[in-house]
């Protein structure tokens, strides 16, 4: 269950940067990938030309016969650069360096067979595929052989199989699907499955770059429903899936007489796979064969509780009753909790079941040697606990420079504070805004790779692992994070670690908050009395029942989960016993309901995604030194007119 907490954490903050290179580009500049609809093809050459190796340009084809043509920056996961589509075959051309630099290579001379599928309505189409290596390109030749092929369902779905030693059967797919762009202007995708580990990226066509990569591994899922009634109740969620495993057993475990009647299910996908459930949600399927309900992480809460996607869920009021803000109430449940799962009426439609504020988690030998004590009140002061500043912050960090150690372990740490401290959003009456908090984050990053005060490692990446774990060259002092951070990171007793015992928590500079999980109910459940009822109890148990035998309660007290886990109900966390033994014994829960107390979610907002990852990127692009502050704000000028926002 331990190592199985760091890959949930692992999994959650990959963060990687990329750089993006543009293909095609329109009058704007903007790097929108190319989709264009050419003259009708000319007869097509015979089958058996195609196994005749010419040059490449015979080989490619003429670009201006095909139907459809994509174009990208070339610069992802397998160097995909263009996709051609013609009558009779599909051409794919990946450049040679980056698939061959690629962690997860799908070319070479290791391949040894090659096979495309279209998958049109799921039905696959049969083709004849060849794999020639040119002027530095990768092409893949694919060409029908399924005379009954329909043209409008060429981009569609393409799989590609390959045999590949000494890890066997291998895959890569492109996504073209028009449909999928419904939940977030997402359509292509781009990934490699490598030893059983699936990696995915996705092309986002607002802003014309691809997204970093994520981890989609799915090995050793526990079973996927619970119960054997005939009315079948589906949870679809975007955390991982064992801890929805646990949620359903145990409920089932408390109601058995449930369980001739009902049964639950679960899906569990990476986010970036659930534009295709909220579009069916959105053309209504959901009634026959969608699910009940919807656990979804915070960072894309806005879009189903602010956007369109809310009209699909059901108000808690209309779940249980009219006096669900009372229970809210005597839950102790954050505001920030209540304000991020409502809609834009007011009425809750979602609640979280975890407490994720944010605490300064520090090493106490190095407390002690540098303060004299390991007391929380002690680092607090040092750090300048609640202030709202980086004054003090940065006054230690000095300090710990000189004593021979670093602060934090990089930026990414420091911006997982300012991000959720923002009051103003990125966008306020369709212009552009730069919030105070992320103003400051630009000179306080500038000064904190200056000074030194950081070993400069991304995070959540191998050496900030090192950092954290007590293997990296120069000792930390400390870093940000929740609770389920502290569990995921540092309780880890395997080998007794010499960090094991050595941390503790006390409050941060400033209030933050970071992820958490929102459990929503499908509308038509409402139509339902049978399932309403079942829902009801479910989500009540989850997120308002404070009782020894709740699923918070599991969770903080440990019954539930292996670890301890700080949950949104304050009521629950102050009764629980949250003592730990990776800090030394200390309880961390006083601290995290003291932090939920001052949250703020006014700066959040739909953008975020556009704008977090390009902000990140050019503030430390400016703090090395390799761009002024002037260019710096021309990329978040230049984007915010991508998106149609006034500067």
């Amino acid at each position: 269950m331990k190592a199985y907490n760091r890959i949930i954490s692992l999994f959650m903050a990959v963060t990687m940067s990329l750089s993006f290179v543009a293909c095609k580009s329109d009058a704007t500049g903007s790097t929108l990938p190319t989709e264009s609809t050419k003259e009708e093809p000319t007869e097509s050459s015979e089958l058996e030309e195609w196994y005749t190796m010419c040059d490449s340009e015979t080989f490619l084809c003429d670009e201006n016969q095909a139907v459809k043509v994509y174009s990208y920056p070339k610069d992802n996961l397998l160097g995909l650069e263009r996709i051609e589509f013609f009558e009779d075959r599909i051409i794919t051309v990946f450049d040679q360096e980056i698939n061959d630099a690629s962690e997860w290579p799908i070319m070479g001379d290791s391949v040894k067979h090659w096979e495309v599928r279209l998958k049109p309505n799921e039905e696959e189409v049969e083709w004849d595929t060849l794999l020639a290596c040119e002027d530095g390109k990768y092409i893949v030749a694919s060409v029908v052989t399924d005379p009954n092929m329909d043209l409008d369902l060429l981009d569609y779905f393409m799989e590609i199989f390959y045999d590949e030693y000494p890890s066997g059967i291998n895959s890569a797919s492109i996504s073209l699907e028009e449909d999928a762009t419904v939940l977030d202007t997402r359509a292509d995708r781009n990934w490699s499955d490598c030893m059983g580990e699936k990696f995915l990226q996705v092309f986002d066509h607002v802003i014309g770059r691809w997204e970093s990569p994520q981890s989609t591994a799915d090995s050793a899922w526990p079973p996927s429903s619970v119960g054997y009634g005939r009315i079948n109740i589906g949870i679809f969620a975007t955390i991982p899936s064992y801890e929805v495993w646990c949620m359903m057993c145990d409920f089932m475990e408390q109601n058995p007489e449930l369980e001739e009647k009902y049964s639950i299910s679960y899906f569990t996908k990476s986010l970036t796979f659930q534009d295709r459930e909220m579009r069916d949600i959105k053309k209504g399927k959901y009634s026959s064969d969608g699910a009940e309900m919807y656990i979804i992480c915070a960072d894309e809460i806005s879009e189903y509780t602010q956007e369109e996607w809310s009209q699909y869920f059901a108000t808690y009021e209309d779940i249980l009753g009219n006096d669900v803000m009372t229970k809210i109430q005597e839950a102790e449940i954050p505001d920030y909790v209540v304000d991020l799962g409502s809609n834009n009426e007011g009425k809750v439609i979602a609640l979280n079941y975890e407490n994720t504020t944010g605490a300064f988690i520090y090493r106490r030998s190095i407390a002690k040697e540098v303060f004299g004590s390991d007391n929380p009140a002690i680092v607090e002061e040092a750090i300048g606990a609640g202030t709202g500043s980086w004054e003090k912050f940065l006054q230690t960090a000095e300090i710990m420079k000189e004593k021979g150690y670093a602060m934090v372990p990089g930026l990414g740490d420091l911006y997982l504070v300012a991000d959720k401290t923002v009051q103003v959003p990125w966008e306020v009456d369709g212009k552009f805004n730069l919030d105070a908090q992320r103003e400051a984050y630009i000179d306080l990053a500038e000064k904190m790779i200056a000074n030194d005060y950081t070993n400069d490692h991304e995070y959540m990446y191998e050496e900030w692992w090192h950092d954290v774990q007590d293997e990296g060259e120069r000792k930390v002092f400390g870093w940000f994070g929740t609770q389920s951070m502290v569990n995921g990171v540092i309780n880890n007793d395997y080998g007794n670690p010499s960090y094991f015992g050595d941390y503790a928590v006390c409050r941060p500079n400033m209030s933050f908050w970071q992820s958490g999980s929102w459990l929503f109910a499908s509308r038509h459940i409402l139509d339902d009395p049978d399932k309403k009822e079942f829902c009801a109890k479910f989500i009540e148990w989850v997120t308002l029942n404070t009782s020894e035998k709740s699923f918070q309660y599991g969770m903080a007290s440990g019954t539930i989960y292996e670890d301890k886990w700080a949950v949104a109900s304050g009521k629950v966390m102050s009764v629980a016993d949250g003592s730990m033994r990776c800090l030394d014994g200390q309880n961390p829960y006083l601290i995290y309901i003291d932090a939920a107390t001052s949250m703020s979610t006014t700066g959040i907002c739909t953008y975020d995604k556009y704008f977090n990852e390009v902000f990140v990127e050019q503030v430390n692009k400016y703090a090395h030194g390799e761009i002024s502050k002037e260019e710096l704000m021309e990329e978040l000028y230049q984007l915010a007119e991508k998106l149609g926002i006034e500067v």
